[in-house]
C-alpha cells in the first residue's frame, strides 16, 4: 500500500514538473517574441500552482495520517460547518451551485476544530466538484444514535457501486467531474478520512433516493463528564 501511494504521489508531483520543462524547452529552442514568452510564462506558472496544490494536498494527507490523536477542544459542529459553507459560497456561486447549510442544532464534540473543518471542506468542495450547473448542496448536522452526524447531500450523478469505498483511496477519481475543473487531486477525501478516523469517527459516502449522494462523517460524543460547563 505504502509503495503504491508512493507511486501515485511521485505520478501527481511529476507530471506538471515535465510539463514545465516541455514548455520552456521548446520556448527555448528559437527566438520568441514577448507575447510568446508570456503564453509560456502563464502556462508554467499553471503547472506550478497545479504542483503547489498537489505539494500542500500532500501535506495535508501526511499531517492527518501522522495525528495519533486530536485534541480535545470543544467544538460546536453548527458553526463549524456555517464556517465552511461561507468559505466555499463564492466557489459554489461559480460552479452555478446552490450551496445551504441547516444547523439548527447545538452539537458538541471534542477534537480540533481546524481538522474538523478541513474534513467538512473537503466534503463540501468534492459535492461542488461533481454537482451540475443549477443543483443544490445541503449541509445539515444532526444527533442520532448517541452519536453527531455533518451531512453533506448533493443533486449530483451520484456514485457507482464501484466508487463508494474507492474514492476514499489516494488519488482516486471520480470518472464524471466537470471536465473544466481540474483541481481534483484525489487526495480531499482520504483526508477527511484520516481526520474522522482520529477523531474516532467514521465516514461513509451514499447514494440519495431522490438523486445524488450523501457524505456522512459519524463522530463520538463526549461523554457526560467531559463536557464543560457553559
Amino acid at each position: 500500500a505504502l509503495a503504491m501511494f508512493a507511486a501515485d504521489a511521485s505520478h501527481e508531483l511529476r507530471t506538471p514538473i515535465t510539463a514545465i520543462c516541455n514548455e520552456l524547452e521548446v520556448a527555448l529552442r528559437r527566438p520568441r517574441s514577448p507575447e510568446d514568452w508570456s503564453r509560456s510564462a502563464q502556462t508554467s506558472l499553471d503547472e506550478l500552482r497545479r504542483l503547489a496544490r498537489v505539494m500542500d494536498s500532500l501535506l495535508r494527507f501526511a499531517q492527518a495520517d501522522a495525528a495519533h490523536s486530536a485534541s480535545t477542544d470543544d467544538v460546536e459542529l453548527a458553526s463549524l460547518v456555517d464556517e465552511v459553507t461561507a468559505m466555499h459560497a463564492s466557489a459554489a456561486r461559480a460552479a452555478g451551485v446552490e450551496l445551504t447549510a441547516r444547523c439548527d442544532t447545538d452539537v458538541h464534540v471534542h477534537g480540533n476544530a481546524d481538522m474538523l473543518s478541513t474534513a467538512i471542506s473537503n466534503l463540501v468542495a468534492n459535492a461542488i466538484r461533481y454537482t451540475p450547473r443549477g443543483g443544490t448542496i445541503t449541509a445539515t448536522v444532526e444527533l442520532g444514535d448517541g452519536a453527531a452526524h455533518v451531512h453533506v447531500d448533493d443533486t449530483g450523478r451520484g456514485l457507482a457501486p464501484g466508487e463508494l469505498e474507492a474514492i476514499f483511496t489516494p488519488f482516486a477519481r471520480g470518472a464524471q467531474a466537470k471536465t473544466a475543473d481540474t483541481n481534483g487531486l484525489g487526495l480531499g477525501l482520504p483526508i477527511a478520512r484520516k481526520i474522522t478516523e482520529r477523531h474516532g469517527g467514521t465516514i461513509a459516502a451514499n447514494n440519495r433516493l431522490t438523486g445524488g449522494a450523501r457524505f456522512s462523517i459519524r463522530l463520538p460524543l463526549p461523554r457526560p463528564t467531559q463536557r464543560s460547563s457553559p
